[in-house]
């Protein structure tokens, strides 16, 4: 199995302790493998398979694809995914880096729907949901029912 290695995110825990995420991709596209270290020990490894298709459930791994899809969805519609976030979340969601967020999640392989319709909107929700983003989900509920 050939991998191509595509992230590596570091930063420092609430606690202080050191924590890299290193994604490998695995070549053919038929997934990822993601490991988590804490102070250069590894403590999870875990397969995911790709693209993530709207409405899989979490493993931990899916957030840049979620991500993108949601800019997505958000750019086919015509509105701005930063402005739902503020909406919903506050300020500091302006911050995030979409087209970075966009670009990992199309790296990683995601399908797009064929287009937004009610079924494809229930899947993102779903997605959404699996990530934990609550507030967003009950916001896009009520704003486009």
């Amino acid at each position: 199995m050939k991998m191509e290695k595509i992230r590596h995110h570091f930063w420092d825990r609430w606690d202080g302790a050191k924590m890299l995420e290193e994604i490998e991709k695995i070549e053919g596209g038929s997934g990822i493998i993601s490991r988590l270290f804490i102070n250069g020990e590894l403590v999870m490894a875990t397969h995911s398979s790709r693209p993530y298709k709207l409405g899989q459930a979490c493993d931990g791994t899916i957030c840049q694809c979620v991500g993108a899809l949601f800019w997505h969805f958000c750019k086919t519609r015509g509105y701005d995914p930063v402005a739902l976030l503020n909406e919903a979340y506050g300020e500091g969601k302006d911050k995030w880096d979409w087209e970075m967020i966009r670009e990992q999640g199309e790296w990683e392989g995601i399908e797009l729907p064929r287009r937004w319709d009610k079924k494809a909107f229930r899947g993102l929700i779903e997605s959404l949901t699996e990530i934990n983003y609550h507030s967003l989900v009950g916001l896009l509920e009520e704003k486009y029912k």
